[in-house]
């Protein structure tokens, strides 16, 4: 017959473990539910984090400190101003944007003081992506492109250059010359390659009309 501290031990290993044990399973399973609930919650704000990241990378001629760029966007209805050093030549902007691309402007100050409306701008699309800039002097005379929208618009202002070149040209004859600048019908001038840009235009312009909220000009 067992004495009392033989059935203590028989009692914990037969009946008190195996609930110990047990118990300790469902807390694991409890814990990994928890853990696969917590990473699912987050998944969907991880892909649109993931989906909505845009980069604004490029290069201004041979510049450094203390000259800037400057990123001025809205999101949201909220106006977003984002600044860096050029290193270089060389600057990148990352940010996050909203489902549809958002209308921004790329600022340059070689003194780093800030921005006016006098300053060189050129307008970007913001859009999920990378998106290159480069240029040897001027944001003005740079070229945008790396993502679908911006490369549209780059093969749009490349075959409206030659037209608005002669059109700039005539005007700055004129007004050399004291005359005020006739307003021009251009249909007519447009060669066929630029006929073709314009009717491929049209519809992206209809869409992006309707989705994009244009910030005031700086």
């Amino acid at each position: 017959m067992l004495d009392k501290p033989q059935l203590s031990i028989l009692i914990f290993f037969i009946i008190i473990q195996p609930k110990i044990q047990k118990s300790q399973i469902y807390l694991k399973i409890y814990s990994m539910k928890k853990l696969v609930l917590t990473a699912l919650a987050l998944m969907p704000a991880m892909v649109f984090a993931q989906n909505s990241t845009f980069i604004v990378q490029g290069n201004i001629g041979a510049f450094g400190t203390p000259a800037k760029v400057y990123l001025r966007y809205q999101v949201d209805k909220k106006i977003i101003i984002d600044s860096t050093e050029l290193k270089n030549g060389k600057f990148k902007f990352t940010g996050h944007i909203g489902t549809v691309p958002e209308m921004g402007y790329l600022i340059f100050n070689p003194k780093g003081t800030g921005f006016d409306s006098n300053s060189d701008y050129t307008s970007v699309y913001l859009e999920p992506g990378t998106i290159n800039v480069s240029t040897k002097d001027l944001l003005v005379n740079a070229r945008i492109d790396g993502t679908k929208i911006n490369q549209e618009n780059a093969s749009y202002r490349a075959a409206l250059k030659p037209t608005k070149e002669g059109y700039e040209a005539i005007e700055a004859k004129e007004k050399a010359a004291g005359t005020k600048p006739k307003p021009l019908n251009l249909s007519g001038r447009l060669s066929r390659k630029e006929k073709h840009w314009i009717k491929k235009r049209k519809p992206l312009m209809s869409s992006l009309s309707k989705i994009i909220q244009t910030p005031r000009s700086v």
